[in-house]
This record gives C-alpha cells, structure tokens and sequence, in this order.
C-alpha cells in the first residue's frame, strides 16, 4: 500500500487520530511533572541527602533555594528552624514564573489563587500544619521575599501552614508580587522599631500589579502592625485574618508622632492609580489590644481609591481580650521619643478622641476618596468610637496642584516626585464612596471625656462624610432612633470571596484550633476562641443569625474548599470532567493532600485515592 492509499485508508485514519490522542495524553501527564517535584527539609536534616523523602531530608534553605523550581514544593518537616542552624525563609536563586497558557490579566477566570494561576509558583509548606517554627530569635527576618539583598528574589510563591516569630524587623516580610500566604502565623516583630507581623511592601502599578493574597492567617506578640500593606498596590487581598496586639514596640528607633500608636489591620496606601480593584480587605477580625485602631486605611494624606473593605469586625481597640481597659502610661515612653518631641497618647484626653477606635477611614489632614466600598462592618466593645471616617476629604475647591486633591495629569503617583509644576491638575473632589450594612454597639466605653460611657457609636461628622461624598446606605447604630433596625446593619453569617458576599459558610473560624492553641504557647492565654467570642454577638446585634451546629471544618485543610459550583471529578475547574481530570487525579494518586479537588481529591478525604477515579468516573463526560 502506497502513502497516499494508506492515508486515505479509514482504518488508517482511525489509527492515526488514535496516536495523536495518546500523544496528546502523554503530553498533558508528563509536561505538567517536569519540575513538579517535593523536597524535604528538616533541623534534624542533612544537606548530602537527596531531600526527595521524609527519610532524607535536607537540613539548610540555602540547600533547598539551590534545588527549587517552578511548580515544586518544599516541605517543612517538624521542628524549630533558626538562623543559626537551618537559617530561614529568604530564597535567593530562583523565582518561580506566570503560567503563559492563561490569560494573567482575566482576574474574574483566574481569580488570585486559581490553579491555573499559581501552577509554576515555588511552594514553602508546613509538612504538618503550624507544626514548622521559623525563629528569628531577634537576629534575623524570619520570612523574607522580594527583598533587595535577596536580588528580589521571590516572586511567584506560596506559603501554607507556617509559624514565624521573634523578628529583627518585619516577621513576614513581603516585597515581591504574586505571592500567597496562607494558614501562617506570625508573633513579636522587632521590639525598638516601626514594624510589624505580616508586612507587605511591594509597590505595584496596573502593568504590573502586586497581586499579594493574606489568607487564614493570625498575628499577635510584639508589633506596631500586625497586618499592613505598605505603599502596595492593584490587587492587595487580606482575607479572614486575625490580628491582636499584645504589645507595641518601645519604636525608639522610629519616634512616631505619638506615643503609643500602633494597629491591627491597615492599607497603608499612599496615591494609588484610579482603579476598582486596588485592595479588598474581607472576613477580617481586629480582636483589640492596639492603642489606636482595629481597622485602618490611608493614615495619612494620599489619593486612595478603588479599595473594598467587607464583612469585617472589629472589636476590643484599647483594650484586653477580658474587656478590661488596657493603661499605658507617659512614664513608659522611650527616652529617646520624648527627646524626639513625640506627644504622650497615653492617658485620657481630647487630644486623642480618635485613638482606640474600631474602624478609621481617611481623618488625617485632607486625603482624597474615590470609589471605596466600606460594607457589613461590625465595632463592638471598643474603648473609643466603633468608627471614625473623613471631615475634611478633598471636595474640589482646593488650589490647583495642591496635594492629593490633584494628581499628575492622568497618572496617580506623588506629584512632588513625578510631576512638575506645569503638569498637576486642578482639585479632585472625593466622590463614590459608599458606606452601608454597618452595625455599631457598645463602644465609646473607655474613650476620653465627654464621651467616656456616652453611647457615641460615631461622631457626627462620620454620616455626613458619606452623604457630602458618596452614599450613605444602611445602617444599625445601638441607641440611635433613625438607625435602629438590626436588619439594616451588618451580614457576617457568610464568606466573603473577591470582593463578593458567597453563600460559603464563615463560621466555625478557620484557624479556630490554631488561634487557640498558639495564643497558649506564644502569648499565654489560654482556651480563647475566636468562634465562642464572635458568633455570640453576632446573633445579638444582626438579623441574620449564625448557625452554630455548622461542623467545624479539619483544620489541617489548607486551601479553601470549593464552592457550590464546583463539578464533583472536575479537578482544574473549567466546567467540564475530562481527560485532563483523570490526568491530575493520576498525577496526585496515592498522595496525601491538603488541595482537595485541585489535586484529584474530589472526597475530601485528604488522600487521594480509587474512590476520588470513582467520582470522576461516574462524572465523566458532564
């Protein structure tokens, strides 16, 4: 038979489309396994081991930054890593890299941490979760990516199930983009200096965004900050992270204007581009303990526009996790800071009604807001006011080129470093914010007098900045005759997920264990649960009451789980069970796995195993 009559040939034909397939399928198992390998380290290591098992494992990061890839995994076996020992996390060879197959820019497809998104990115994982301790032991950055004596290396990483602690700065410190850090936490940054738990400083534009994603993640210990994004921009997500201030830095190193000043949760922004998604703060708890706020944005006169702050709560802002009053005395004040001039905040005063409040939006000087979400906000038990926000926001009659009222014609950055004279703008005036489902109650009940016990859940001028420059929607305020329908206040039985309320389950807390455990071993207090402290207010002071017979999730899961949508046996998502499942269910068979579906575990079980090839059998072809 000549060529052409064997091409022509439909037996041929069959087996020729039949070879493609296979070639097809081989492609799809082995490309994807290329550098997808796992390495083990431990202190108890050795760097002539392989590091490819539990068994061998290797002993130093600097061993691990010399074998890691993109798509590989690191795991972090038991133990107590130290400077001097293993030294710590601060990769320095490689980053791992975007998937090109994927369109980066489609944020709505491929949200922050989509599989398809996060599949070239080097993992630095707990083997057991919260299990593996990075020490700084007060001579090093326990958690280091993108940083200049790095050669800003780590970008494109993830980092699961990790405790860090006892940092000569930052303990998490983040100046890289497209990073995840998940199920991690963080205690006691440097105790002379204006620093913080879990920092990110990452710059960012939108040709090339931050895209940082903090998620199930818990801070106490030491800190002025416990999570703060820094000068950080386009994609900045905090989700369901927990942060208590146990105590503030003598920041003698860094004199602030007053003294003491330090809070839970901030966007720290300075003049961010005229965007809608520059940073969604959603299901986060300020547990208190912090002498100035629970929740923060723009601290200081800046441009700050397209950031969403959902679903979060606040509570206990000056003071203890019992509810008693937290004293700090201007006797305690470093030296070096009273030389500085720094103001004593201290004790009782009007000088500082703003101080220990729940939740502080844009009251310094006169920033600029635009387009800014602030929706199912819940203060409570703060020692000052649940919430303060605005008085003297940009309205437009300010003078051309006055900043951040104007900005470099069409670019948002700091006029006085990019701009000339000749190109700043007349005034902005503030405008589309929105204020809504917010449920104020209990606070004012520490704050300076008059308002000490007053019942003033948020000063005046608070309304009338949302009605002067956006929307003021609903609201529950406790004591308050126009706001006192609780089905107008605040929504906190579901999750929160890119910026949209889902019908995801919130509750049971996700690090509920984790917080509990670590505040007794770290910080000593004992048997606290953030689920035992919250949901019960919660069904207090909201209409929409948390079902507390929700079965708490395992929590060794680290990755969240998929939503109603999801296919049972569709591994990658794409809302179809096919070839390319049973691959990634093959790929991952007779593994352990905290991903779940995303790793062909479509039961949940943790293993993945012939019962998941079962579910995507009877699924195949939907």
């Amino acid at each position: 038979m000549n060529l052409r009559s064997y091409i022509l040939n439909p037996k041929s034909i069959f087996h020729i489309l039949y070879s493609i397939f296979l070639v097809i399928v081989l492609f799809i198992l082995i490309v994807p396994t290329a550098h997808a390998a796992d390495y083990y380290i431990s202190p108890n290591g050795n760097d002539a081991n392989s590091g490819t098992s539990q068994s061998s494992p290797i002993k130093t990061f600097s061993k691990a930054w010399q074998k890691l890839y993109p798509s590989d995994t690191l795991l972090l076996m038991d133990g107590t890593y130290t400077p001097s020992t293993t030294g710590i996390i601060n990769p320095n060879v490689r980053n791992g890299t975007s998937n090109t197959a994927i369109n980066v820019n489609d944020y709505t497809t491929y949200p922050l941490d989509h599989p398809d998104r996060i599949k070239n990115y080097i993992k630095i994982k707990s083997l057991n979760d919260g299990k593996a301790i990075i020490d700084g032991q007060n001579a090093a950055k326990p958690v280091v990516l993108g940083h200049w004596e790095q050669g800003g290396i780590g970008n494109y990483y993830i980092l699961e199930g990790l405790v860090a602690k006892n940092s000569s700065e930052n303990v998490f410190f983040i100046m890289s983009h497209n990073v995840i850090v998940r199920r991690c936490s963080g205690f006691n940054s440097d105790t002379h200096d204006n620093t913080g738990v879990f920092e990110i400083w990452s710059g960012g534009s939108s040709a090339d965004p931050s895209n940082i994603l903090l998620e199930d993640n818990f801070a106490s210990g030491l800190g002025r900050k416990m999570f703060m994004a820094y000068s950080s921009y386009v994609n900045i997500i905090f989700r369901r992270n927990v942060g208590y201030i146990r105590e503030i830095p003598l920041v003698d190193q860094s004199c602030q204007n007053d003294w003491p000043n330090g809070d839970n949760i901030e966007i720290y922004n300075w003049n961010q581009q005229d965007l809608n998604n520059n940073s969604i703060v959603e299901n986060n708890i300020a547990l208190g303990g912090g002498p100035t706020y629970g929740f923060s944005l723009t601290p200081n006169p800046a441009r700050t526009i397209g950031n969403k702050y959902l679903g979060n709560i606040s509570i206990n802002s000056g003071m203890n996790l019992d509810g008693t009053y937290r004293v700090w005395n201007c006797s305690d004040m470093a030296p070096a800071c009273v030389n500085h001039g720094t103001k004593c905040a201290a004790n009782g005063s009007t000088d500082w009604l703003y101080h220990r409040t729940g939740f502080t939006f844009g009251i310094y000087a006169n920033p600029y807001f635009k387009n800014n979400t602030f929706q199912d906000l819940f203060a409570w038990g703060n020692a000052s006011f649940g919430l303060t926000a605005g008085g003297n926001w940009c309205d437009g009659s300010e003078p051309a080129g006055t900043y951040p009222c104007a900005r470099c014609n069409t670019v948002e950055n700091n006029p006085n470093e990019n701009c000339s004279p000749s190109q700043l703008t007349s005034s902005d005036r503030s405008s589309g914010n929105l204020l809504n489902r917010v449920t104020l109650v209990n606070n004012s009940i520490a704050s300076a007098s008059p308002y000490n016990h007053s019942g003033i859940e948020a000063p005046s001028e608070v309304l009338d900045t949302f009605r002067t420059y956006g929307t003021l929607g609903d609201m529950y305020i406790e004591g308050d005759s126009q706001h006192a329908d609780k089905s107008k206040g605040a929504r906190l039985r579901f999750r929160y997920v890119n910026g949209s309320l889902t019908t995801q389950e919130l509750w049971p807390w996700p690090m509920e264990e984790r917080i509990k455990t670590e505040l007794a071993r770290e910080i000593g207090i004992q048997n606290y649960s953030v689920t035992n402290k919250i949901v019960p207010l919660i069904n207090q002071y909201t209409a929409i009451p948390v079902n507390l017979n929700i079965t708490p999730s395992p929590t060794t899961i680290l990755s969240p789980s998929p939503t109603g949508n999801q296919k049972a046996g569709d591994a990658n998502s794409d809302g179809k069970v096919d070839g390319i499942d049973y691959a990634i269910w093959l790929i991952h068979f007779g593994q352990n796995t905290t991903n779940g579906y995303r790793d062909g575990d479509f039961n949940d079980s943790g293993r993945v195993d012939g019962i998941d090839y079962a579910i995507w059998l009877v699924n195949f072809g939907r």
